[in-house]
């Protein structure tokens, strides 16, 4: 059954892209995110950390702010949630960061391959 869920929702998805895409074009943004998955995905979980890695810094030089900081969990499991703050800020260098890094990817390959 959740091979078939799987299925089916992959495919009821990829009709409501098709039908989205013929809608709204051709955008520049959306083509680079498209033809750029693989990198932004393989490097947003390190830029999501950002905000908790410096919390985390913070509490290795001292500071006693961050008490409830989950500290154990933060070193063993990438998925820590820390606060709405360090979530929002994550999600932003998550976003950004990814980006950057595949816009260099390319910007890199363009140079090589000229």
């Amino acid at each position: 059954m959740p091979f078939c869920a799987y299925i089916t929702g992959t495919l009821f998805w990829y009709k409501i892209v098709q039908m989205v895409a013929t809608r709204i074009g051709q955008v520049n943004i959306v083509d680079f995110v498209a033809e750029n998955t693989f990198s932004i995905m393989m490097c947003h979980l390190m830029f999501t950390n950002i905000p908790n890695f410096v919390v985390y810094l913070r509490i290795l030089n001292g500071s006693s702010l961050y008490g409830d900081f989950p500290v154990q969990q933060f070193v063993s499991n990438a998925w820590v949630h820390y606060s709405l703050t360090t979530c929002l800020v994550g999600f932003v260098c998550g976003v950004l960061g990814s980006l950057l890094v595949a816009l260099l990817i390319n910007k890199t390959k363009g140079r090589v391959a000229a």
